[in-house]
């Protein structure tokens, strides 16, 4: 599923091999529910490093196409476009309607418990985009 993500971000012609390269050698790679690791996951721009989950599930994958376009645009703290990448990459891929009935209901579910403005203006567009589709 890995190859999924590079696949991805070379269809939306944001790939540079040696960059990418640059981001798989500061990525550390988590082998536990995402429950768990929840507050370690993210890109660290200060410090250049990504902590992701393990690709389990298609959330972990879009974890990591979140993370990734953290890592992309570093310098944009914005989280509209890494939500937006997360509907693309679903519309793009995610070819099963049931999976994506509960990407959707996740999505649902996170502006329901947001507490921050920035974050369920993001979720709602990245919800906007996945049912455009």
């Amino acid at each position: 599923m890995e190859a999924n993500v590079i696949e991805f971000f070379k269809e939306m012609e944001f790939y540079n091999k040696e960059y990418f390269e640059l981001i798989k050698n500061n990525t550390t790679i988590v082998d536990e529910p995402y429950e768990d690791i929840v507050d370690l996951v993210g890109f660290y721009p200060n410090i250049f490093k990504l902590v992701l989950p393990k690709i389990k599930s298609y959330r972990d994958l879009l974890i990591w196409i979140h993370e990734y376009t953290h890592a992309l645009f570093p310098d944009d703290g914005d989280e509209i476009f890494p939500n937006l990448m997360e509907a693309y990459f679903i519309n793009m891929y995610v070819n099963d309607k049931e999976i994506v009935n509960k990407l959707i209901d996740k999505t649902k579910n996170e502006i329901d418990n947001s507490t921050d403005l920035e974050h369920t203006i993001a979720k709602k567009l990245k919800l906007n985009a996945i049912t455009m589709n």
